[in-house]
């Protein structure tokens, strides 16, 4: 993005857009947002099983999003 301004856009549009996804129950269970509510089933007894499934989506988030910061500041001059 050349602007703040896009890259504020580009920002809010993905954060929309993993939203959206998470609202469909088929997928919700493997979205990041889930591990909120393991986490808080924590506390009850007995404890929940884990959700591995959102902890391998974060993580694959995690690296998709480092893979392409370092690619764009690769292709930038400083």
């Amino acid at each position: 993005a050349n602007s703040t301004s896009a890259a504020a856009g580009i920002s809010v549009t993905g954060a929309v857009a993993l939203m959206l996804v998470g609202a469909i129950p088929q997928i919700a269970a493997l979205m990041p947002g889930a591990l909120t509510g393991w986490a808080n089933a924590l506390a009850t007894t007995p404890p929940p099983p884990a959700n591995t499934g959102a902890l391998a989506m974060s993580l694959v988030f995690a690296v998709v999003g480092l893979v392409l910061a370092i690619g764009l500041f690769e292709r930038q001059e400083l």
